[in-house]
């Protein structure tokens, strides 16, 4: 090795010595951190207000339910809907709507809405009915409990 070169090998094994003294050493490891403690739990919010099931059908009872369940109607059928909800607070109006559709032409046949108050099962009914035979097709009929589309049915007219 040259004079001129031996300050630099000097050097340069100074920086390993040192890294290799300090540098490459590994910070402690930090202390696990102490498990989080459970949330309270939330109070149950009581149970919301919904429809539990919608029927079909071409006559209907004192009680507001349809008596023989269908989806095949024939053309001078009226056409019954009960719809059984269920609430929590009585104190608290409801809007139920139906939207009855011929989907054979994309034609609206009849829209309605009733305001209910209830708390616990409550049965609603709608009937459409017409002067004339119902056109042969598919229909639909939409249910709504306060502005959203809670269940829909397709039924036939033969």
């Amino acid at each position: 090795m040259t004079p001129a070169r031996r300050p630099a090998a000097v050097l340069a094994g100074a920086v390993l010595a040192a890294l290799a003294a300090g540098g490459c050493t590994r910070p402690p490891a930090a202390a696990p951190a102490a498990p989080a403690l459970p949330a309270a739990a939330a109070p149950t919010p009581p149970p919301a207000t919904r429809i539990t099931r919608v029927v079909l059908g071409n006559a209907l009872g004192s009680d507001h339910h349809v008596l023989l369940p269908r989806i095949v109607f024939a053309p001078g059928d009226p056409l019954y809907l009960t719809v059984e909800l269920h609430g929590a607070t009585p104190a608290t109006p409801h809007r139920l709507a139906v939207k009855w559709t011929h989907e054979s032409s994309r034609q609206r046949v009849l829209e309605e809405a009733k305001l209910l108050q209830f708390a616990g099962p409550a049965y609603s009914s709608f009937q459409l009915s017409n002067a004339h035979p119902w056109p042969a097709g598919l229909y639909k009929v939409e249910v709504m409990l306060d502005g959203h589309l809670a269940q829909s049915r397709l039924f036939e007219v033969h």
